[in-house]
């Protein structure tokens, strides 16, 4: 008689006991009930989550009163400290693009800034926000800051770097008093507005950033710093801001009349359109020194930028009726909305007084921001991305034009504009009750054919 298998024998092995494989891995009832339990529960908690952030778009926005907003943005500055000290966050930033950790530094301190001119009579805020802003100019000369810029165009650095570390200079000249200036700081507040100034003379134009590239965005930070500059001291450099802005008007985007996105340097050749970040970034520090200008140059952004999603007001990254897909500029792109845009908007809405517009950007920002709050810092996307959170809490921190006191809508209001969004909401809340009743009475049925 031939051996047999020994597959053949573990057949005849099964047999004999009367087991099958496919009785050995049979889900009992019970089993299968509370397996069906554990994935309803996470479905359940995955739809509730979904409701959540629709509640928030429908009903979120700015908060209630000066105080509440001033010391969520001291939370976020908390995070954004913290996370540069004890996690490296600048070296981070620094890897996802070029200028990564001298923005973060940036913004970092015109947030302080920006805090310390909205409280004149809280000296201890203004004495913290000059250590911190002095903190944030020492960062922008760490190697991670300064790795981009190790080279010389009309001034050293690109205009870039220069412009932004001047207008830090600025501010924290700005907030302190003229015989308690420290004396490096103020030199080199004065050396580098000469150098600037004298290369806008030269260039008749923005300058470059880096060798043979032209972003005419970066230039505003380094005139505005200019302009400041002529406040503090009188010198004149100021001049530099209104040749700028003599600039655009004859080379603007055609298809908008805003500032390009990208020329070449010298010809002025547009080769880039205009770009709802960098005039999100513009306007807002614009107002620093000509508020009217930022509201002429604002009513022009918002007919070729603005954009309205569901009742919630944002801003494209291109121009209406340029498709072009997302860069690491601009961050995702949501239903035409550009996050980098619409975040940075809430700076411009704010510095022109569009409360409307700047309550909607809150919404949004807390509705796909994944934000988490402790009693010491408020962070957004589960604190992956701290210039993410920088860029908000600058944002945040713009203070309102003068006359313009903080109005947080009611829920009414909120409902009458969004009004998209809540019928959104009720019919995703009518669909999930709807699922849950249809798969409890399919379970009861299921059940009384087991019993």
């Amino acid at each position: 008689m031939p051996a047999q298998s020994p597959i053949a024998q573990s057949s005849i092995e099964l047999s004999s006991t009367g087991q099958s494989s496919t009785a050995q891995t049979s889900i009992t009832p019970g089993r299968r009930g509370v397996l069906r339990r554990v994935l309803n529960g996470g479905l359940a908690l995955g739809l509730l989550s979904v409701a959540a952030m629709l509640w928030v778009g429908a009903f979120g926005g700015m908060e209630s009163s000066d105080a509440d907003e001033r010391r969520l943005i001291l939370r976020q500055l908390a995070f954004v400290r913290g996370d540069v000290d004890e996690a490296d966050g600048a070296r981070r930033m620094q890897q996802l693009f070029p200028e990564g950790a001298c923005f973060l530094y940036t913004l970092y301190g015109l947030t302080w800034a920006n805090l310390a001119r909205r409280a004149d009579a809280d000296e201890p805020l203004r004495a913290r926000a000059r250590a911190e802003i002095d903190w944030a100019l020492d960062g922008q000369e760490t190697p991670a800051s300064l790795r981009p810029f190790l080279h010389d165009t009309q001034v050293p650095g690109g205009v870039f770097w220069a412009g932004q570390r001047n207008l830090l200079l600025a501010e924290l000249m700005s907030l302190t008093a003229r015989g308690d200036r420290s004396a490096p700081r103020e030199a080199e507040f004065h050396r580098q507005s000469r150098e600037l100034s004298a290369a806008f003379a030269e260039a008749g134009g923005p300058l470059e950033a880096y060798p043979g590239l032209c972003w005419p965005c970066d230039s505003v930070a380094a005139v505005v710093s200019l302009r400041l500059h002529d406040r503090l001291y009188g010198e004149g450099r100021g001049q530099a801001f209104d040749t700028f802005l003599d600039w655009a008007a004859a080379n603007s985007d055609p298809e908008t009349g805003m500032l390009p996105g990208r020329v070449e340097f010298g010809s002025w050749e547009q080769a880039e359109p205009a770009r709802g970040c960098a005039n999100s970034w513009n306007l807002a520090l614009y107002a620093r020194v000509d508020p009217e200008l930022a509201r002429e140059r604002y009513v022009l952004y918002r007919e070729h930028f603005g954009v309205t999603r569901l009742g919630l007001r944002g801003f494209r990254e291109w121009p209406r009726h340029d498709e072009r897909d997302a860069d690491v500029d601009s961050g995702p792109i949501l239903w035409d909305m550009g996050v980098t845009a619409t975040g940075l908007g809430l700076a411009t809405a704010r510095a022109v007084g569009d409360l409307r517009t700047a309550d909607d950007v809150e919404a949004f920002a807390r509705m796909v921001g994944l934000r988490i709050d402790s009693e010491e810092e408020t962070r957004y996307l589960l604190g992956q991305l701290p210039i993410g959170d920088a860029f908000l809490a600058y944002a945040r921190s713009v203070p309102l034009p003068d006359g313009v006191a903080l109005d947080t809508p009611s829920a009414w209001v909120r409902f009458r504009h969004r009004w998209p969004f809540h019928l959104l909401l009720a019919a995703y809340v009518a669909v999930i009750v709807l699922a849950f009743r249809f798969d409890r009475r399919r379970s009861r049925a299921r059940d009384a054919e087991t019993a």
